[in-house]
């Protein structure tokens, strides 16, 4: 992920200091990306609902949406998607990049793609133990991918009048429709699918809207009917109000003909992430789905309709697991599924150079590596 430290925090008060441990100092100490908490500040609405212990989602729900979760950090590109499914035995070792990314094994990659327009990247593969084919888009990695975010005009989507979309959003995705359509088709030919899976973070959560809009089109059957699970992991703002409300009835009209429950939404909403507020509602963007979770403390609760526009929830303390220590305490763009989306990205970039210097223990030369760099830059805080 990028950095442009604007938008990447804001400065913690005196007291939300003093409650950090040594690690979670160390982790904000060595923050560089983006995570949005300033952009939260201008652009969040604080909803008046305070979310309870009755709108927390299951332990088997949130263990699914955190697997899932897995899927869409994979999509980065960091490394080509083909090397990631091949080699998830030294990946997932203890200090390796993919670490207690204990959802990926059993999976085999169909391909990856890129748009035509800034090279956004994403793959499509199947899982084995679940049946599930995995359509995963990638978030913003450059400075052109940057740039497609921040284009906040609209323009007319084709689904119908008033229909407008987001135009930096829409410019990528048409630049990798046909190509994940084909993917999808191929993998859909060559493997016993149970649902397809659509997810992605950040822009990648964006592109996975527009595809699972297409998805659903109960006249294209791109994905034959199968039941669908949707999961956007701190998306952006892609819809007008009228494109949203078509995304809506294509919902309806899909359980209609495949059966009720054969759609499953989740728009995930972590605590500071102003990504989730972004294009702002004055400037006429709507969330496509109102099927959304908010991510508070390490907890997962549902957001009524009625607030789904909104970016800030108070919480209750009772709906709050006060024993189980918070990881990630000031929120952000970079930490959802209970994870440092950073850190993962920053041990996947030096592992790759460990591995192409071409020495015969690049591996022990990577975890000497790691260690000392974290320690160096834990030193600078």
């Amino acid at each position: 992920m990028p950095s442009w430290s604007f938008f990447s925090s804001s400065s913690p008060t005196d007291d939300e200091d003093e409650r950090l441990t040594p690690a979670q100092r160390r982790m904000y100490a060595m923050e560089k990306g983006f995570n949005f908490r300033t952009l939260s500040k201008l652009c969040a609405t604080q909803s008046a609902r305070t979310l309870g212990p009755d709108d927390l989602v299951s332990a088997a729900v949130f263990a699914e949406l955190a697997g899932v979760g897995q899927f869409a950090e994979a999509a980065y590109p960091l490394v080509p998607p083909e090397y990631i499914f091949d080699n998830l035995d030294t990946l997932m070792k203890k200090d390796f990049p993919l670490e207690g990314y204990d959802a990926l094994p059993g999976t085999k990659l169909i391909s990856g793609f890129r748009s035509t327009v800034a090279k956004s990247a994403g793959y499509v593969a199947y899982r084995t133990n679940t049946q599930q084919l995995v359509v995963s888009f990638s978030g913003s990695m450059t400075l052109t991918q940057f740039v497609y975010n921040v284009k906040v005009t609209k323009m007319k989507h084709p689904a119908g009048k008033g229909c407008y979309v987001h135009a930096g959003a829409w410019d990528v995705y048409n630049g990798m429709q046909a190509t994940v359509k084909e993917l999808v088709a191929k993998g859909l030919k060559e493997n016993d699918v149970r649902e397809v899976m659509i997810t992605g973070h950040s822009q990648g959560a964006s592109l996975a809207s527009l595809f699972a809009f297409d998805a659903l089109d109960t006249q294209s059957s791109i994905c034959h009917g199968l039941p669908l699970l949707i999961v956007a992991f701190g998306s952006p703002r892609v819809a007008n109000q009228t494109l949203a409300e078509h995304f809506r009835a294509r919902v309806a009209a899909y359980e209609g003909t495949h059966g009720v429950g054969t759609v499953r939404e989740y728009l995930i909403k972590a605590y500071n992430d102003g990504a989730t507020s972004f294009p702002p509602i004055w400037m006429g963007f709507r969330h496509i789905t109102t099927s959304q979770l908010y991510l508070y403390r390490g907890g997962l609760l549902r957001i009524p309709p009625s607030e789904s526009e909104c970016g800030l929830f108070p919480v209750s303390r009772d709906a709050l697991d006060v024993a189980r220590p918070v990881e990630h305490p000031r929120g952000g763009h970079g930490y959802y599924s209970g994870r440092d989306i950073e850190k993962v990205v920053r041990r996947v970039t030096y592992f790759k150079k460990m591995m192409e210097s071409g020495g015969t223990d690049w591996e022990k030369e990577y975890l000497s590596y790691i260690s000392k760099l974290e320690r160096e830059e834990a030193a600078q805080q």
